[in-house]
This record gives C-alpha cells, sequence and structure tokens, in this order.
C-alpha cells in the first residue's frame, strides 16, 4: 500500500527529491510533507504519540509553507491536507491529554492551531485578492498594448501608402 501511494504521489508530483534532500520546489514540499504524516501515522501505531505529534507538526510546517509560498499548486488539495492535519493534531492532543498531558497546554495547543489556520485563511484570502488586482492589471496593460499594436500598424500602412 505504502508503495502505491508514492508511485501515486510521484505521479501527481512529479520531481519530488527523496527525504533529506532540500529544495523549493512546491512538489518537494508536499512529498516531505506526505512522508511526515506516514511518520506520523507509524509512530502513532507504535504508542509514540508525543513523537506522532512532532511529525504531525513537522507535516503542518510543510503544508503551511505551501499555502503561504505557492499559493496555486494544488491549494484544494493543500487546504485539505493542512485541515486533515490539523484534525489530526487536534485528536492526538486528546489523546495524549488522557495519558496526562494537562488541559492549559491542551487548550493552548489547540488555540494556537485555530490561531494558526485562520492567519493562513486570511493570507491566502490575501493572496487570491492580490493576484485578481494583478489579473486586472495583466489585462488592461494587453489592451494598450493591443491599441499601441494597433495604432503602429495604421501609421505603417499611411507612410506605405
Amino acid at each position: 500500500m505504502k508503495i502505491l501511494l508514492i508511485s501515486l504521489l510521484g505521479l501527481f508530483f512529479p520531481g519530488a527529491n527523496l527525504p533529506g534532500e532540500e529544495s523549493e520546489d512546491p512538489a518537494d514540499l508536499w512529498y516531505r510533507g506526505f512522508l511526515a504524516v506516514q511518520s506520523a501515522e507509524e509512530l502513532i501505531q507504535q504508542e509514540r504519540e508525543p513523537d506522532g505529534l512532532n511529525a504531525l507538526d513537522e507535516a503542518f510546517s510543510y503544508f503551511k509553507r505551501l499555502i503561504l509560498d505557492y499559493p496555486e499548486f494544488h491549494t484544494e488539495i493543500v487546504k485539505d491536507r493542512i485541515q486533515q492535519t490539523a484534525e489530526d493534531r487536534f485528536r492526538l492532543i486528546k489523546t495524549i491529554s488522557k495519558a496526562g498531558l494537562s488541559k492549559e497546554r491542551q487548550s493552548g495547543e489547540v488555540k494556537r492551531l485555530e490561531t494558526e489556520l485562520e492567519e493562513l485563511k486570511t493570507r491566502l484570502r490575501k493572496l487570491r485578492e492580490d493576484r485578481e488586482v494583478l489579473d486586472r492589471e495583466l489585462q488592461r496593460i494587453r489592451a494598450a498594448g493591443s491599441e499601441v499594436a494597433l495604432g503602429f500598424d495604421l501609421n505603417r500602412q499611411r507612410l506605405f501608402s
């Protein structure tokens, strides 16, 4: 199953580096986040919840970088993965809490995650608004360029006719 998932990942995100290789390619960030989620799942199965929580934190940081640095990279998939990772993290915190994590730390962690998620949503909305402004400006520039080209053609025709 793991091989199948990695193969599918390779189809959707070609060029993903192997673990440990650093890159600024968004597919590599996605792949590292995916591997961190897998690691978290394995650690949780081994009843190493605190280590699993750390792996989920790592995965969340990769997905957060994706949404902030590459907002056009499979936006919906990344948003879903951020939400799923946050939910998994919340459930794990509850599990750890039952095993001895204080209520104060649990609520602090949840509040921190909720705040971080809201900040990401706000940043994504801002990036989308900026993109709309830039798209309108690009359309205006293209229209102006077309007018200039048309004017140039008309002047050229007058000169040579």
